[in-house]
């Protein structure tokens, strides 16, 4: 049985597809290799082309996925952080994926998520390390001065809303990319 993909967002680098029972499932790029992640973000298997990755994830999505082992009571998760959803983590995964937001001659190491205020689940924008909080050069990391930071590119909530709008296009560019691969 070959399993279809009920619904489909993504970039170049991740496609994200939701099976018949609602489980997101992910293939995603790691270095040269393209890796299969079903709904508890347990890799599956790896592939080493985007076709071969997408195929087998079809094939996996039609088989039934054991749930992973619970983790040891002996370590229970710090009380300071809140868990957050795996819908919130592959939120991130894909604003992470657009790359900086206010790429420049600055931009320096892996792009990572940074909250905006109020913080909640879906604000947040994409900076690579040196914007978020590396960087010496005044104005340039927003966590060693948020004020100058903004003067010097855009207020936050003006940022979220270009995050906003960019995965709002990569989402249509992938149903665009479905459509075509279907038909």
């Amino acid at each position: 049985m070959n399993a279809e993909f009920h619904r489909v967002r993504g970039s170049l680098d991740a496609i994200e597809a939701m099976d018949a029972l609602g489980g997101w499932w992910t293939v995603d790029r790691r270095g040269s290799q393209w890796t299969i992640a079903g709904p508890a973000g347990v890799v599956v298997q790896t592939e080493p082309s985007k076709t071969r990755a997408i195929d087998a994830c079809r094939l996996a999505m039609s088989r039934p996925v054991e749930d992973p082992a619970p983790a040891p009571a002996s370590a229970p998760r710090p009380a300071s952080r809140p868990r957050v959803s795996v819908a919130e983590l592959l939120h991130r995964k894909r604003v992470r994926a657009l790359g900086c937001v206010v790429a420049d001659e600055h931009c320096a190491g892996p792009v990572e998520y940074a909250h905006v205020k109020p913080r909640q689940d879906g604000r947040g924008i994409g900076l690579c390390a040196a914007h978020h909080r590396e960087s010496n050069v005044p104005g340039v990391a927003f966590h060693k001065g948020q004020r100058s930071f903004e003067d010097r590119y855009a207020p936050e909530v003006d940022l979220l809303e270009i995050v906003t709008e960019r995965l709002a296009e990569a989402e249509a560019m992938a149903d665009r990319m479905m459509a075509e691969a279907s038909s």
